[in-house]
């Protein structure tokens, strides 16, 4: 058996290289970057819109004395099996 190391091959090809496609925006590092990217954009408001839709939780005030949730964002990009772009994929994670 031949690993990956022992055949060189530990990165994966250039995302251009495999998908042919250069208009592909790039996995965001904060939600700033992400919210600049329409595309980002669009899947964060998917994402909290079926958050509202499924009733997951409700937004409520902050009542004194309470501690607060924190939560973040987390992207990634969905491929088909032949490495081109399905969609962009935003998590909100608790």
């Amino acid at each position: 058996m031949v690993t990956r190391h022992a055949a060189g091959t530990l990165q994966p090809r250039a995302l251009v290289e495999m998908t042919g496609d250069s208009q592909v925006s790039p996995v965001p590092s904060s939600v700033r970057e992400a919210l600049l990217d329409p595309y980002w954009r669009r899947a964060m408001q998917e994402e909290y819109g079926a958050l509202l839709a499924n009733q997951t939780w409700d937004l409520v005030p902050l009542s004194p004395g309470s501690n607060i949730v924190t939560s973040k964002w987390t992207w990634t990009e969905k491929r088909w099996a032949d490495g081109t772009l399905e969609r962009y994929k935003a998590r909100w994670v608790l």
